[in-house]
This record gives C-alpha cells, structure tokens and sequence, in this order.
C-alpha cells in the first residue's frame, strides 16, 4: 500500500498551513486523491512534485481543472464528430483529482516512481516531440513556461506517426505531443510511456483555392469531380491523412463507391518522407495550394486558419455535418523522463497553456466551461 499522508500530515511536510493546503487541493495543483470522503497524498508523489518545482504561485493558483471523467465527456463530442478518435478516457497528469480513489492514488505514485529526483531547474532541455500542427501553439507554450521557470524546451515538430515510432526505436524524448490519442497510447502499451491525457481538440476543415466554387453543401461534389486536385496527408504517418480517409468513409455512406474514388485520386502531398517543407513563414498546406499543387486540401481547422492569415483569398470551408471529423491531441510523458519534463507536461494542462492553445483555435478541454 502506497505511503498516503492525511490533510495535516501532507502540510507538515510540505510546511504549509492546512488552509494554504486546501486552496492547492481546490485548484487541482498538487497530488492527491480523494478515498472514502478524505483527501489523501502520496507521499512518493509530494516528493517528486517538490523536486520538480511544481509549488510556484502559477501553479498554486491555477483555477479547477475538469476531473477525468469530464475530460473524457469533452473528447467524446457528437458521435458524428468522433471519426478516429480514441474512445479510451483521457487521464490527467498527476494533480489532484477528486474521483477514482485507490486507482488515482496508485496513478500518482506510478507517475511518481518514473521520476528522478533532481534541482528544479535543470542545465538539459526538455526535449518535447510534438504534432506538426502544434508548432505555432506550443511554441509560444514553451515561451511561456521558459519565462515562468528559466527551463529549456527543445522542441521537434512533424508527422505524429513518424515521431511515435522514432520513439519507438529509441529517439530522445521526453514529451509526445500527438495529434490523435492512438500514436501516444501506442507507447503506453509498449511501457515507454506513462498514461495519455486529452489537451486539446481540433477538426477537419477544407482549405481552397481562391475562385473555386465551394460550399460545405457542395464540398463532396468538389471533392469528387475528376477535374479537381483533391490534397490530404499521408494515412498512418500523419493522423491528418487518416482523418481524412474517415472523411472518405462517411462519404461513401452517403454515396456508395465515392471511397474508392477519393481514395485514388487524393494526392498524399504532407506527411511522407519525401514530403516538402513549408517556406519560411508560411504553412505548407496553404503554400501546396498556392503552388497549384492542390485546389482542395483537407487538413486541420487550425491550420487551415494559418494558412488564411497568410493568404486570405484562399477559402476555409466547413465540412457538413455528416463529413465532419473531429480529432483529438494526446499528451504522454516518456518514462524516465526529468521531473522538469512533468512540470511541463503540467503548464500546457495548466489555464495558461491552454489558454493559449485556445487562442490559436483548438477546443482546449481544461479551460472552466
């Protein structure tokens, strides 16, 4: 059994008053768990919190995160928005939290135990592997954090299959940032990571060229005519592309036989090996289309949006309701991994990170709703 400390006993330890303790415990900002109607803190977990330099005043004073099961309500959405979606409920980092009990308190203490103890700043980055459609978001994430705790984030942007499995075989990592849940629960099976958590919900929007004739109510036509260069990513390297062919199969219900033809004539332009870098300040998705290469691109809202702000002739187009496909971004922390690598797991958890995920067009499922 887990060495769980009672409310006072937690606040001799942590030299905090029980009232200081409780504002923490109300603000989801430190481990614990709720048992049989008493808060209760493992210790293991206090000890690897303190180490990691989890008690700043942002943090402390972070406002109610959802409890997971909230969290898991807010990735599943409409059943017509669900596509690849990982039906598996996401789990929060350690924090407090006020359902689960034994379960929780046992979840805090395997987070604790792949820790190390070490200064609460350390002289190595964290090396943060995340979504390509992450990178303007979590840049400025990782800014944020820096300026709050002087530590280093060394990111790595691309396909999130790609960078799964270059983990997989051994990559330098600390933090998966992926842009479905599968990718990052892939290598918690494998036991290289801990459990995966919802940050962050996106769709599936069409980006095109300007002059095209296109509305959601005419997308699949648009899509289906043999004249028109359909764009997506590249299935099961990128989860864009394998949202896209959820797209393809809700199409064929609709119309028996458009799969096979969408499947043949999409032009997998991203997400591949060979897949072109997007120029300087622009985003690829609006330069492929821009170039001709695609008149229709099947990509991200977010990154849609981008695309826009560069170039704002080429036109967003909402997938109708029977189209639409929602994606959800998972988070999981490496085993073995520094404790600065949790607290900054934690800050893009935090109303900070996700404030600003928010801002840059994600559903952000830890903001207060």
């Amino acid at each position: 059994m887990p060495d769980l400390l009672t409310t006072d006993e937690a606040a001799v330890y942590l030299r905090l008053s029980e009232r200081k303790l409780y504002e923490l415990v109300a603000n989801a900002a430190v481990p614990c768990t709720k048992l049989t109607g008493k808060w209760l803190f493992p210790k293991a977990a206090l000890e690897r919190w303190l180490a990691a330099g989890l008690l700043t005043p942002t943090l402390a004073l972070a406002p109610t995160r959802p409890s997971i099961h909230r969290l898991a309500r807010l990735g599943r959405g409409p059943e017509g928005d669900r596509g690849l979606q990982d039906q598996r409920a996401g789990i929060v980092l350690p924090q407090c939290q006020c359902t689960g009990g034994v379960m929780l308190a046992r979840l805090a203490v395997t987070l604790a135990a792949a820790t190390i103890s070490m200064p609460a700043v350390a002289s190595e980055p964290v090396l943060l592997h995340a979504a390509g459609s992450l990178r303007t978001a979590l840049t400025e994430v990782a800014g944020a954090f820096e300026a709050a705790s002087g530590q280093r984030v060394q990111a790595k942007y691309g396909p999130s299959g790609t960078l799964k499995d270059e983990i997989a075989r051994g990559a330098q990592a600390e933090v998966f940032a992926s842009a479905n849940m599968e990718h990052p629960q892939a290598l918690a099976t494998a036991g290289k990571s801990g459990p995966v958590v919802l940050f962050a919900r996106n769709r599936l929007c069409a980006l095109a060229r300007p002059g095209l004739a296109v509305e959601p109510a005419t997308l699949l036509d648009r899509m289906l005519d043999a004249n028109v260069k359909l764009g997506t990513s590249t299935p099961r390297a990128d989860p864009s592309g394998d949202y896209a062919w959820e797209v393809f199969r809700k199409a064929d219900r609709l119309r028996p036989g458009a799969f096979v033809v969408l499947e043949e004539k999409a032009l997998r332009l991203t997400g591949g090996p060979n897949a072109p870098s997007a120029p300087p300040g622009r985003t690829i998705y609006g330069a492929l289309v821009a170039d001709g290469k695609a008149d229709i691109f099947l990509t991200y809202c977010t990154s849609a949006r981008e695309a826009q702000t560069q170039n704002s002739s080429q036109q967003i187009v909402p997938l109708p309701v029977e189209l639409a496909v929602g994606a959800d971004y998972g988070l999981t922390v490496l085993n073995g991994s520094s404790p600065q690598a949790y607290a900054f797991a934690i800050f893009i958890l935090s109303i900070d990170g996700q404030r600003v995920l928010a801002k840059h067009g994600f559903a952000a499922p830890a903001l207060p709703q």
